[in-house]
This record gives structure tokens, C-alpha cells and sequence, in this order.
């Protein structure tokens, strides 16, 4: 099983919002949840609900969408510094 680096994770969304100029009030727009639930997010919150933090990578383009059974569980985006 591969581990989640949560830190990574939150670092990279962080790091796509301000290059897409977002700010955290337009990111909880575009993801579908609260200011509050963002500024949780960002602060590396361990207790955010597994759902409100795929809605922000999912708004972000970190994570795809795969709903299809036959495609498999939804993946992480790959990233140049992956490859």
C-alpha cells in the first residue's frame, strides 16, 4: 500500500491555487466547500474529511475524476518532478 504524503499533497494544491491566482475564497467557489474547510486545508488539518479535501484536489486538477468501475479507483495526477 503507498502512503499519502499528506504534507506534499497540501503543498502542491497550495502551490497551483496561487499559480492559477486563485484565491482561497474562489478555491472553496470552485471546489464546493466552505472558506473555512480551505483555510483547514491549507494548514495541513489531519481531521478534514476525506471528501472535502478529493472536492479541492479534484477542483485543482490533482486528482482525477473516475467514476467508471471499470477504470479503477480515482488517481492522483502525476506531476513532472514524478516522472
Amino acid at each position: 500500500m503507498t502512503r499519502l504524503d499528506w504534507n506534499r499533497i497540501v503543498d502542491e494544491a497550495i502551490g497551483v491555487r496561487k499559480s492559477e491566482r486563485l484565491t482561497q475564497r474562489d478555491m472553496a467557489s470552485l471546489a464546493g466547500v466552505s472558506l473555512p474547510t480551505i483555510v483547514k486545508f491549507e494548514k495541513k488539518s489531519r481531521s478534514i474529511q476525506l471528501e472535502k479535501a478529493e472536492q479541492i484536489l479534484r477542483a485543482l486538477g490533482l486528482v482525477e475524476n473516475s467514476a467508471d468501475p471499470d477504470t479503477g479507483p480515482e488517481t492522483p495526477r502525476r506531476t513532472g518532478a514524478e516522472e
